[in-house]
This record gives C-alpha cells, sequence and structure tokens, in this order.
C-alpha cells in the first residue's frame, strides 16, 4: 500500500481560461494556472509566445478578452482570492509603480542615510 500526502498551499495566484488577442492575433487562448504560496515557478517560451502579456495580466495592466485573474488579497483575514478586476485602481498603479522602479534601476539596493542635524 502506498501512502500519497498532497500538501496543499493557499494559492496566491489564479488564472482561469485567459484569452487576449491583438488585432487578428491571437496571443493568449485559453490560459489556466495557480500558484500557491511560497511556489517559484518559471514562464518559458519562445520570442511572441505571450509571456510579457501573461505578466502584464497578472498585475492588472491589461484586462482579459475573456477568463479571469484572482490573486490573493493580503489586506483581508485569510487572504482569500479577489477577481483582479474588481481590486481598486491604486493597487495595481502601485504595483506598475514598483516594478517600473525595480525594472529601471541598475542597484536594486538602497541605501537610506539619516540627514545631518
Amino acid at each position: 500500500m502506498e501512502l500519497k500526502i498532497e500538501k496543499s498551499l493557499p494559492l496566491e495566484i489564479r488564472v482561469e481560461n485567459l484569452h487576449k488577442s491583438f488585432g487578428d492575433n491571437q496571443v493568449l487562448r485559453g490560459i489556466n494556472l495557480s500558484v500557491g504560496r511560497g511556489e517559484i515557478i518559471a514562464i518559458v517560451g519562445g520570442s511572441g509566445s505571450g509571456k510579457t502579456v501573461l505578466l502584464q495580466h497578472l498585475i492588472g495592466h491589461l484586462r482579459p478578452d475573456d477568463g479571469r485573474v484572482w490573486v490573493a488579497d493580503h489586506e483581508s483575514p485569510g487572504a482569500p482570492l479577489v477577481d483582479l478586476s474588481t481590486l481598486a485602481e491604486c493597487y495595481k498603479v502601485a504595483a506598475l509603480d514598483g516594478l517600473n522602479r525595480l525594472r529601471h534601476s541598475t542597484n536594486p539596493v538602497v541605501e537610506i542615510k539619516a540627514d545631518a542635524a
């Protein structure tokens, strides 16, 4: 008899049937993805395969043509999953601002010094 123990991590991100097109170019066709708390994943694929478009959906920068993106709401007890399209715009702007600062920084480590009195 084999005992199989499956750990179930609380979900941080869930993508359901995500579709996105730009004109006649279908970039995402029914993407489904679940990411548990603490999991590390890699999104790999060739040039033009939709990696960046998927990531832009995960941070709320793009809206899907169909499907949904759910993210953990750490401001609520138990961090329930909420539809990203329902979150306040300020959360999306803050996420984008943080990613842009990191992307354009040559040194992401910031030294903070106290002002001399």
